[in-house]
């Protein structure tokens, strides 16, 4: 099992390395990214619609997402058995 710190530390590599390769695109599908005091980075949306009916602006802080993802995978892979059966003697055995 990872600890919550390293669990903390696979997130935020996770979320930078996503962040980065997205801000490379022509044009990335957020408008800005800022970082908390504690490095969480915070990309921004918005939007304005061109008939006039105003405009929006959404801060997502998807660190907590990651880390969740992070330990259901690790729950799920835990877990995970396979279990190999011998064709010919039918003598099964679990890995």
């Amino acid at each position: 099992m990872l600890t919550d710190e390293e669990v903390d530390s696979l997130a935020r590599t996770i979320l930078t390395n996503v962040v980065g390769k997205i801000s490379d695109w022509n044009k990335p599908p957020f408008e800005d990214v800022e970082e908390m005091e504690d490095g969480e980075l915070i990309p921004i949306y918005g939007g304005t619609s061109d008939e006039g009916y105003g405009s929006f602006r959404c801060e997502y802080m998807p660190l907590a997402a990651v880390k969740k993802i992070i330990v259901e995978c690790e729950r799920i892979f835990d877990e995970f058995t396979i279990t190999v059966s011998e064709k010919h003697s039918g003598e099964s055995s679990a890995l």
